[in-house]
């Protein structure tokens, strides 16, 4: 199983939208996917 346990979207410090996000981890095949941001 081939997973990302540690992700950001514009909503902290990453540079892209979730769904975007999501799309890339299809593409490179991962099983699951966890988004984490940086609040406050």
């Amino acid at each position: 199983m081939v997973v990302d346990l540690h992700t950001h979207s514009v909503f902290s410090d990453g540079h892209v939208w979730p769904r975007i996000r999501v799309g890339e981890a299809i593409r490179d095949g991962l099983d699951a996917m966890a988004g984490t941001e940086h609040l406050g």
